[in-house]
């Protein structure tokens, strides 16, 4: 798998596989290629057409595919499978059918999402009382019990969070489908990337997303990407304050719509992807990593107690 990440937000393009390489051709006929080996994954911003030599292609080779539309705040994300880790996904279904495992797996992620959310308020000088949703997390009995905890942890460490945003920029409260304004927008976005780039860590060691501990398992969701996503979401959120902040992107970079909420204009989309593909790599890659391997050192410490 390479390193590359290749983003289009060009409407009406067709992709089609040519001589081990992805050719990108817009409407009027003028086309451009990239290796296929050099890429980890292609994120389409605009509608397009995916020949299945393509789709197939990045399957084989462990490139990820991440589908946005300007219609829809959700994203589709296509994560190739991986051949190898055939035992640690069959340790991880145990673990997730036995309730005390699984139960210790999600006070975890809980945790740990709330110490991080702790971090950055007490990096930014902003007092809270986040400690007594961490102690709670640690004595959750049930899932249920952990997801209302971390909803309220939540609800605080926005609340004090939105106090860092200085004129032109607002943020009051966590609002989604669709956001309603730019901060919100800017949020859901660099969640939806940050799964993508989480799931395909944690595909390419060959594990199951669709199973997970904290969220349930159902159908239409990558449980455990969202899993993995939870102790990271915090480190979202600063760089994207500090993004802001920065002036890279300003308020006058959206676009209102009544249906489709706040979005980035053409020129805002440019300037926030460039910004996060060039230094995702930097601050983003690695505390997923690290994410994965404490998760990793816990399936195991579990598959080791329970014998299996």
């Amino acid at each position: 798998m390479g390193h590359l990440q290749l983003w289009v937000d060009e409407p009406d393009v067709s992709l089609d596989l040519c001589a081990g390489a992805v050719r990108i051709t817009a409407p009027e006929g003028t086309s451009r290629r990239v290796g296929l080996g050099a890429l980890a994954q292609i994120t389409l911003l605009r509608s397009a057409t995916v020949s299945t030599e393509v789709l197939r292609a990045c399957h084989e080779a462990g490139v990820s595919l991440v589908l946005l539309s300007e219609r829809s705040a959700a994203a589709g994300i296509l994560w190739p499978a991986s051949r190898r880790g055939a035992r640690l996904r069959h340790a991880q279904h145990l673990m997730a059918a036995d309730l005390p495992r699984s139960l210790e797996m999600a006070r975890w992620l809980v945790k740990a999402k709330i110490t991080e959310q702790a971090r950055w308020l007490d990096a930014h000088g902003v007092p809270h009382t986040l400690n007594r949703f961490l102690a709670a997390a640690g004595l959750g009995s049930t899932i249920d019990t952990l997801r209302g905890i971390e909803g309220a942890a939540g609800a605080q460490y926005f609340r004090l969070w939105g106090g860092l945003w200085l004129c032109p920029w607002q943020f009051t409260v966590r609002g989604r489908q669709p956001p309603g304004d730019p901060v919100n927008a800017l949020l859901s976005l660099t969640y939806t990337l940050a799964q993508a780039l989480v799931g395909r860590t944690a595909s390419a060691r060959g594990l199951d997303l669709a199973v997970g501990c904290l969220h349930p398992l159902t159908g239409d969701r990558p449980a455990l990407a969202l899993d993995l996503l939870e102790p990271l979401r915090p480190w979202c959120d600063q760089w994207l304050w500090q993004l802001c902040e920065s002036g890279k992107l300003t308020p006058e970079d959206f676009e209102l719509e009544p249906q489709r909420g706040s979005r980035l204009t053409r020129d805002g989309r440019r300037r926030y992807y460039s910004a996060w593909f060039a230094e995702q790599k930097r601050w983003f890659e690695p505390q997923a990593r690290r994410a994965l391997a404490g998760w990793l050192v816990r399936l195991r410490a579990g598959v080791q107690e329970a014998g299996v």
